[in-house]
C-alpha cells in the first residue's frame, strides 16, 4: 500500500487530491479532449463513451450535476462506487476546463461578427431612408423600424 501523501498512477487512491494531481499530470486527458471534442463533431468519440455514452458539449453541466448527485449518494453508503464517480466528475471538470478558453475565443469572434453585421444593417437602413427621401416621401414615412 502506498504511503500517505504519495501520489502516482495505478496505486490505491488515498486522497482525492492525489487523483486530481494524477489527472493534471496525465497527458492522456489532452488526447481525450482532442478526440472527444474536436470542432468537427460535438459528440464524444467511441473510445471516450465509457465516460457518458452520447455526451455532447452542451450536456456537460447536466452530466456534472448528475454525477455529483450520484457521488453524494455513494459517499453516504458503504462501498467503492464513489471512486468511479469521482473519476467521472473529474473528467467532466477537466473537459469543461479545456473548453472554457475555446468557448471564450469563439464568443469573442462571434461578437466581432455581430458588430460587423450591425454596421451593415445600419448602413442598409440609412440607404433605404435616403432612397425614400429622394423619391419624395416625407421623412416620417421614410423611417425604417
Amino acid at each position: 500500500m502506498a504511503a500517505q501523501g504519495s501520489s502516482g498512477a495505478g496505486g490505491p487512491l488515498l486522497r482525492v487530491a492525489d487523483m486530481l494531481q494524477d489527472l493534471a499530470q496525465d497527458s492522456s486527458s489532452e488526447t481525450f479532449f482532442k478526440k472527444s471534442f474536436s470542432s468537427d463533431s460535438p459528440d464524444l468519440s467511441p473510445s471516450a463513451q465509457n465516460f457518458k455514452p452520447g455526451l455532447k458539449i452542451q450536456d456537460l453541466p447536466t452530466a456534472f450535476e448528475e454525477t455529483y448527485s450520484e457521488l453524494n449518494v455513494a459517499l453516504s453508503q458503504s462501498g467503492h462506487t464513489w471512486t468511479g464517480l469521482t473519476q467521472q466528475l473529474c473528467a467532466t471538470l477537466t473537459t469543461a476546463d479545456k473548453l472554457t478558453p475555446t468557448s471564450q475565443l469563439h464568443l469573442g469572434q462571434l461578437s466581432q461578427e455581430l458588430k460587423k453585421l450591425e454596421k451593415i444593417v445600419e448602413r442598409g437602413q440609412e440607404a433605404v431612408v435616403r432612397l425614400q427621401l429622394a423619391m419624395g416621401q416625407p421623412k416620417d414615412e421614410a423611417r425604417v423600424s
